[in-house]
């Protein structure tokens, strides 16, 4: 009996011991659960900070690479402009030097008709008789006091070239300013080209080339305002033909001065 009586208050103290221990033991469980979750926190809070900075890297990079495509695009873009303005220059200094040698044709032409206009009248004094039966002997204007250019039917320019049937008289009567109609190539040019003129036709009528397609044909003289485009003589008849119109001029004024009159009229008019 004494025995048992000792034994009991040991059995106490051991039960305080394992209780106190499995305190302590739970205790530690949540201290360590504490710790763990700390640190999984810590972990996810470097994580997300790792996450912004390599986001910010990225931004940057793209923001770098957006500045170096703009800059890319500016320099294609100024080179492109600078391209252009080559190309403009280089077009324009081809207008004038074309412009110029047009120039220099037209004075060219304008002097070879002047001078096949002074050998016509000087070498047709036998020249047909006028109505009146008399003949009058070619010569220069009246200004200068030469007689009047003799009165041919068919106009000087038709009979020189042999082209007396390709022309019609529009007047009545064989008079010194009577005018003419044709559609002689030959008579044309030469008409034009003995007055310093040159095939043309209204600024923006045409395709701009000297193959065909003249627009609203034109015979432009050196002294008129700059509305008309100069064209070949190529496109000017191409044009004419495919117009189906006459050309309708006069070769002398009533007082025998050098006219520039002409029209290109409808044939049915």
């Amino acid at each position: 009996m004494a025995t048992a009586t000792q034994d009991r208050p040991k059995t106490r103290t051991q039960d305080v011991e394992a209780a106190a221990k499995a305190k302590d033991k739970e205790k530690a469980a949540k201290a360590k659960e504490k710790e763990k979750a700390a640190k999984a926190k810590e972990k996810e809070k470097a994580a997300k900070a790792k996450e912004k900075e390599r986001l910010a890297k990225q931004k940057d990079k793209e923001r770098a690479a957006k500045a170096k495509e703009k800059e890319r695009l500016a320099k294609q873009k100024d080179k492109e402009r600078a391209a252009k303005a080559k190309e403009k220059e280089k077009a324009a200094k081809a207008k004038e030097k074309d412009r110029a040698a047009k120039e220099k044709d037209r004075a060219a032409a304008h002097k070879d008709g002047e001078r096949a206009t002074k050998a016509t009248r000087s070498g047709a004094g036998t020249g047909p008789k006028s109505r009146g039966g008399s003949s009058r002997p070619a010569g220069g204007s009246p200004r200068s006091g030469s007689p009047k250019p003799t009165v041919h039917a068919s106009g000087w320019i038709a009979e020189e070239l042999g082209r007396a049937d390709a022309v019609t008289r529009s007047t009545k009567r064989p008079t010194l300013a009577a005018s003419f109609t044709t559609r002689d190539h030959d008579v044309i040019r030469r008409w034009a080209e003995s007055r310093g003129g040159v095939p043309a036709d209204v600024r923006g009528t045409g395709d701009g080339n000297d193959t065909g397609g003249a627009g609203v044909l034109r015979i432009e003289f050196r002294d008129e305002a700059d509305r008309l485009e100069d064209v070949s003589w190529d496109a000017f008849f191409a044009t004419f033909d495919d117009s189906d119109v006459d050309f309708l001029y006069q070769e002398f004024t009533k007082d025998g001065g050098e006219s520039r009159f002409h029209k290109i009229v409808r044939a049915d008019a």
